[in-house]
């Protein structure tokens, strides 16, 4: 088996008005720098933080910043709000039902 085939399974909503994506709005307490949303965001709408922008890149250079990985649902942040609690509300399209190959 080749060690770097990495299949994944999505459970994903269609984003219709039959199957429309679903507002969450989560509490995250931030370790490591990072959080995991509980769905997969979809990035037409984003990922929406009080007082804080989102930037397209990973190089956070300030507390006011954040990431979003749209692939996995984790959203990065910078060192200085290590063990901060903060809302995050989104539109979720659906979630990673199970990883094989890890």
């Amino acid at each position: 088996m080749n060690p770097y085939n990495r299949i994944i399974e999505y459970s994903y909503r269609k984003g219709t008005e039959e199957d429309p994506y679903i507002e969450i709005n989560e509490n995250k307490v931030i370790t490591n720098g990072i959080i995991t949303l509980i769905e997969i965001p979809d990035d037409f709408n984003h990922v929406k933080i009080n007082n804080m922008n989102e930037i397209y890149s990973n190089n956070i250079i300030s507390s006011d910043q954040f990431y979003v990985d749209y692939i996995s649902g984790a959203v990065y942040f910078h060192p200085d709000l290590e063990n901060e609690n903060i809302e995050v509300n989104y539109y979720g399209k659906g979630m990673i039902i199970r990883g094989y190959g890890y």
